[in-house]
């Protein structure tokens, strides 16, 4: 199974506006603040690849009714964040567009991604074959937009991580509609991993795109707004 983590937004709609903030302190939008993990880093003590499988096993380990993949205003933003580690996972949408408001606690690295996607073995593929199948599907990726607060991230063609292998559970009435269980993952795609802003009100805009015009692989647009 093959599933994305921000997924289509029609090529017409354009994405809602919404802010998250960071409690505690007062308000602040410092530019010369944000800063991102470089994509050979080792953020608190492990690497990038190993932070997209956290995130994985996050977003598909809560069940649909409060998912935060599936939610519309960011009251779900909360839901199975580990609340004394230093990362704060933010999720994209599972189809159209979403206006959320999330307030995150000061001091908190955010991992999101741009567009990506996950190959679940649910069906007895091998690894070589999920492998294959996730680079495959992430190197038709056509467009990368993200900003911060007005400010247009650079290099983003960088910051493109797979994952190692990792387990991952399911719960009943998961996102992917698959049985409840413990599968096999592998994971591809553009993520943006920001240090900690300074306490106060941002902006994140995300935008990811796979247009093939010979119409081999569907054409998919992300378009999230924090």
């Amino acid at each position: 199974a093959l599933t994305l983590a921000v997924l289509v937004v029609p090529l017409l709609l354009t994405p809602v506006t919404s802010q998250f903030a960071l409690a505690q302190g007062p308000a602040s939008n410092t530019s010369s603040s944000i800063a991102i993990f470089p994509p050979d880093s080792q953020p608190y003590g492990l690497g990038y690849g190993e932070w997209t499988a956290k995130w994985w096993q996050w977003a598909h380990s809560i069940p649909t009714g409060n998912n935060p993949q599936l939610d519309q205003t960011g009251e779900d933003c909360a839901q199975a964040q580990n609340q004394t580690g230093p990362v704060w996972f933010l999720a994209g949408t599972s189809g159209g567009s979403a206006e959320r408001t999330c307030t995150i606690p000061a001091g908190k690295a955010i991992l999101l991604p741009i567009i990506n996607a996950a190959y679940v073995g649910t069906a007895g593929e091998t690894e070589e074959e999920m492998r294959t199948g996730v680079e495959e599907y992430i190197h038709t990726v056509t467009t990368l937009e993200a900003t911060i607060d007005g400010i247009p991230l650079q290099n983003l063609s960088n910051y493109r991580i797979q994952s190692p292998f990792f387990n991952e559970t399911l719960p009943n009435d998961n996102v992917l509609g698959e049985p409840e269980g413990t599968y096999l993952a592998i994971s591809d795609g553009y993520w943006v991993f920001l240090e900690p802003l300074p306490p106060g009100q941002h902006e994140i805009r995300l935008r990811g795109a796979i247009i093939d015009p010979t119409g081999i692989t569907p054409s998919f647009e992300t378009a999230v707004t924090y």
